[in-house]
């Protein structure tokens, strides 16, 4: 967490070993990348607030699924 004046920065990482297709629900540890994603926040205690996530995305490699990736 950052404090800069009236601005809040909270920054936050998501790093599982694997994760299952929202699609077929196959389970997958093969990482296509990662990145920052930052939600739209409100202010908190009359400040700016501003949330930055580092998420993976996965691809899913079962055969039959129309999803190639997903967060």
């Amino acid at each position: 967490m950052h404090s800069e004046g009236n601005a809040i920065r909270v920054e936050a990482r998501c790093t599982p070993i694997g994760a299952a297709c929202p699609d077929c629900s196959h389970w997958t540890e093969r990482v296509h990348s990662s990145y920052l994603r930052s939600p739209a926040d409100l202010p908190a205690a009359g400040r700016s607030a501003q949330l930055v996530l580092k998420v993976r995305r996965f691809f899913c490699t079962a055969t039959g699924c129309g999803r190639r990736t997903f967060v």
